[in-house]
């Protein structure tokens, strides 16, 4: 009978044990969530800081951004939410910069971040257009003759259920390193469209490089053909290898005229150098029976293809001077000592004050927009032979004619078929539009002039555009090739915008 307490002493000291435990774990459970929940609240006192400073440089760089490459200014103790941030830029003008910032929470956690060259672009867009003449790449490849390249086809022609492929790339080495593309349209031009009013084309990025080849629907090792990229390697896949994820589709329904591309993205990439610019596969839908596109080869300029890029150019950048060679719509010489000779058909004219011969040239600048500033302007002349030599150093001017002529008719006396010149010998005005003193050594060759104001006044339409007289007003002869003596000595005038 006195046995029981003891018994129930046993039982009851696992129970107190137990109870003890569960106390010791209780306490060490809420101590422990209290450091997590501590160390949690830590570490969203760091993210929060970290992304402060990350949104000081956000500020920043728009800031900097906005001022078109000068003036560039800090920002201090800015804002942001119950956080303060601080943030810089340096240098202050110019690209690259490095931008600095940092952030304080407001319970003390802090961060800086730092971005090294960061491209600062100028506020004003420039728009690049290529619309290249027969050094254009283009071309397509046919699945019924696959050992064919069309390199020098005036057109693309495109047949959808993989019969007919085109092949297009532009040289984008004039887009600078840096720039932020804002867009990019590709513009196609269709000549002849048989195709269903759901069809499309869609254009792929290129994966392999390719050569456009000189062929005509001839079998050509030199270029692209349907098995080979440039009629010996072949494609990993027949047809043209190309990245299935870009592709760009518009409406292709059987209309002749202008069908456009959004190619910003693929621009963007191959401009920054994200992948390498082996140009675009052009695929048409199943619907599309036989279409054409002008290709690069085209006589018609107008409807080669074209794309127009709009970018932001890094700070410093100049705009690459475009620049075309003129060849002359009229040229003549004037002879006093016979003055009633027509000379508009001679090959080469005969330059010599002293005894009274003058050349005249007119070209054709009415394809350069009105308005833009030209660079430079040069008239060049090529000289193939002097005669009755000085010895001494040559002079000679450029001087703008003030009347129109006809060059079948102009004569030393006559400027067309009803009107004589004011003054024999031509009316120009005195004060000389260009000059030029070569040397008494010169034997021969191209010789040039400087006109850029009075090209500029053609151009602006500030002036008639009657050509030009030409005077050497020392005793030497200058024998000057006209446009009829051919092209590789036909008189210029080049025109850098």
């Amino acid at each position: 009978m006195n046995a029981a307490p003891a018994v129930r002493g046993f039982i009851l000291l696992p129970v107190l044990v137990t109870l003890a435990l569960v106390a010791v774990l209780a306490f060490l459970v809420n101590r422990d969530s209290g450091m997590s929940m501590s160390m949690a609240a830590r570490g969203l006192d760091a993210d929060a800081a970290r992304y402060a400073a990350e949104a000081g440089l956000s500020q920043i760089n728009n800031a900097t951004q906005r001022l078109n490459c000068a003036g560039y200014t800090n920002l201090s103790a800015v804002s942001f939410g119950s956080a303060r941030i601080s943030a810089s830029v340096a240098p202050n003008s110019g690209t690259p910069v490095t931008l600095s910032s940092s952030a304080t929470t407001a319970s003390g956690a802090a961060a800086s971040l730092t971005r090294a060259n960061v491209v600062v672009h100028q506020t004003t867009p420039y728009v690049l257009t290529l619309q290249p003449g027969a050094n254009g790449l283009d071309t397509y490849i046919d699945s019924v003759k696959q050992t064919f390249n069309y390199g020098a086809d005036t057109t693309i022609y495109l047949k959808g259920g993989g019969k007919d492929n085109g092949l297009m790339k532009f040289d984008l080495a004039a887009i600078p390193s840096g720039a932020l593309i804002q867009s990019a349209q590709l513009g196609v031009y269709t000549t002849n469209a048989s195709s269903g009013p759901s069809d499309s084309l869609t254009l792929y990025r290129v994966t392999r490089q390719w050569s456009e080849g000189s062929g005509s629907g001839s079998a050509t090792a030199d270029g692209a053909t349907w098995n080979a990229t440039d009629g010996t390697l072949a494609w990993s896949t027949a047809g043209g290898d190309y990245d299935a994820s870009t592709g760009v589709s518009t409406a292709f329904a059987g209309t002749v005229g202008w069908s456009n591309f959004d190619l910003a993205a693929l621009v963007s990439d191959w401009a920054a150098g994200t992948v390498p610019n082996y140009g675009m596969l052009l695929v048409p839908s199943a619907g599309v029976v036989n279409a054409t596109i002008s290709s690069s080869d085209n006589a018609t300029v107008a409807q080669r293809p074209v794309l127009t890029v709009t970018f932001l150019p890094p700070c410093g950048w100049t705009p690459p001077l475009s620049s075309q060679t003129l060849a002359p719509t009229a040229d003549s010489g004037l002879d006093r000592t016979h003055p009633t000779t027509k000379y508009g058909a001679a090959t080469w004219l005969l330059i010599n004050e002293s005894s009274g011969q003058r050349g005249v040239f007119r070209f054709d600048t009415s394809t350069i927009p009105a308005g833009t500033p030209l660079a430079s302007a040069t008239l060049r002349l090529y000289i193939g032979g002097l005669f009755a030599r000085s010895g001494g150093s040559m002079n000679l001017e450029v001087h703008a004619l003030g009347s129109d002529w006809t060059e079948s008719i102009v004569t030393w006396n006559k400027r067309t078929a009803v009107s004589n010149w004011t003054t024999a010998g031509g009316d120009y005005q005195s004060a000389a539009a260009g000059t030029l003193v070569l040397p008494a050594s010169f034997n021969g060759g191209w010789i040039e002039f400087k006109i850029t104001a009075l090209a500029q006044a053609w151009v602006d339409g500030v002036s008639p555009n009657n050509g030009v007289i030409v005077l050497e007003t020392s005793p030497d002869w200058f024998l000057a090739a006209s446009r009829e003596a051919g092209a590789s000595t036909a008189p210029q005038l080049v025109l850098d915008y």
